[in-house]
């Protein structure tokens, strides 16, 4: 009975019993105040029991290290909470995608598919430069609240086909060049237009890069990160894969270093094709993409898993989702192909269905075999020029607007008239003016050289026949737009 008292004097008080005032305990508590008096602190155990100074000074100690322990735990989740928003920053992102291609191909589509897949009616045509944005939710560590969070992607959507590809300047910049996906998108209901968007917008991009390219090297901070984005373009490709070890095989490849992916919209439109053409056009399409180190896919917003595949694709480059491993080749199989970055190989593409020569590339070779099936087209280029109409058919009139387009244009075309007119009437002035016979008239009667002559004659005209050929010029530019 002894000696379980002695134990249970002996056992340490609860953390409760040790945080309490010393002054209630009749002695001192030191720092090491969880343990008790007489084992971690000697000083505490003789201390006097009757003395009042002691438990005094005992109270403020013990509210001394009460104020110190707060202090610590709040650094201690000041910590934490610093800790968590970093690691939150660095592995949040904000992505770009930037949507190029021919005129009317279905890239405002596409993105209102990607952003807003419930939304029934039919976008409007984009004019020039279009943006908007989206969010989505990922479960990733450190990316928010309980391992999760929104993260952000920017859709920017170049309009107006070639004319206007200038404006890729605006998106793709030094700032958004690391986590930038650009889609070139075709329309496969016009196959002969197809090659050469793609080698536009290809060179294009590529023109952009090397400015952007510039504008980082100038920085030392900046001077290595077009190398790091082409390293990490390598590794998308597997260590063994075979068009990254030999030499001929490197050379054909030409990574960017960015993101890229071909989107062939409206394969719909080839269901009823020869076999032979699908497959001229999968293995072009196919060429194109890999050597350029991007994915490529098949779409058509009639097809529900085409669009699931688009999805898939774009998830993986703007949020860092799973990679696709899902590659779909077999065009006899099946009419959406699908083929993520580095998944294919030249071995599996093959050889273009044409007779090499020794100046033409592969490049060229694949070009003439897509070109002997679907048709040519001339080359894209870039400019005003080659701006066509935004919306031809009028579906999306606006009254104010049109009003004011059509009383410029009728100002235009007076403007015009007035300055044929004009032309018309000095020229037949001049053709009155030479003698009969269409000889000029002799120069004999007056001397080369004498000014005064000219001067005087010219000063002895009629002064309503002045005002005449005044009153046929042109109207100025301001009366015009009146």
């Amino acid at each position: 009975m002894a000696d379980a008292e002695a134990a249970h004097e002996a056992a340490p008080p609860p953390p409760e019993a040790a945080a309490k005032p010393a002054a209630k305990a009749g002695g001192a508590v030191s720092k090491e105040n969880e343990k008790p008096a007489g084992q971690g602190n000697p000083a505490g155990a003789s201390a006097a029991p009757g003395g009042g100074g002691g438990g005094e000074e005992g109270g403020k100690e013990s509210k001394t290290v009460e104020a110190n322990r707060e202090k610590d735990e709040q650094k201690d989740i000041m910590t934490m909470v610093v800790g968590h928003a970093r690691r939150a920053a660095k592995s949040s992102i904000e992505a770009t995608a930037i949507f190029v291609g021919s005129q009317g191909a279905g890239k405002s589509t596409l993105m209102q598919r990607y952003t807003a897949p419930d939304r029934e009616e039919d976008p409007k045509p984009t004019p020039a430069l279009d943006y908007s944005f989206t969010r989505k939710e990922v479960k990733r560590e450190g990316a928010g609240a309980a391992g999760g969070g929104k993260e952000v992607c920017h859709m920017w959507e170049i309009g107006g086909g070639s004319a206007l590809a200038n404006l890729l300047d605006v998106p793709l910049t030094e700032s958004t060049v690391k986590n930038v996906t650009v889609c070139v998108v075709v329309d496969m209901s016009r196959p002969a237009e197809m090659f050469p968007c793609l080698a536009f917008w290809m060179e294009r991009v590529r023109a952009r890069l090397r400015e952007v390219e510039t504008q980082l090297r100038a920085k030392p901070a900046t001077a290595k990160v077009m190398d790091q984005l082409r390293e990490r373009a390598k590794k998308r490709f597997s260590d063994k894969h075979p068009d990254m070890v030999g030499e001929f095989q490197r050379k054909m490849m030409s990574l960017t270093g960015i993101n890229l992916l071909i989107v062939a919209h409206k394969a719909d439109a080839l269901a009823d094709r020869d076999p032979d053409m699908k497959k001229v056009m999968g293995r072009t399409l196919r060429f194109v993409a890999h050597t350029n180190g991007a994915g490529l896919v098949y779409t058509s917003t009639r097809d529900k898993q085409s669009m699931v595949n688009l999805k898939k694709m774009l998830n993986q480059q703007l949020f860092r989702e799973a990679p696709v491993k899902t590659k779909v080749v077999d065009h006899n199989k099946y009419l959406y192909l699908m083929v993520p970055s580095g998944a294919d190989t030249l071995k599996d593409i093959g050889q273009p269905p044409v007779q090499p020569s020794e100046k033409d590339t592969p490049l060229d070779l694949w070009r003439k075999a897509f070109q002997g099936y679907f048709g040519t087209s001339p080359p894209l280029t870039m400019g005003v020029a080659a701006l066509p109409e935004v919306d031809p058919k009028k579906q999306f009139s606006e009254k104010a607007v049109d009003e004011a387009r059509a009383h410029k244009e009728h100002a235009l075309w007076l403007y015009k008239e007035s300055a044929a007119r004009a032309a018309s009437e000095a020229a037949k002035a001049t053709s009155k003016a030479r003698p009969a016979g269409g000889a000029k008239a002799p120069s004999s009667s007056r001397p080369p050289g004498d000014k005064a002559a000219s001067s005087s004659s010219s000063s002895s005209r009629p002064s309503g026949d002045r005002d005449k050929k005044r009153s046929t010029a042109p109207p100025p530019a301001e009366a015009a737009g009146a």
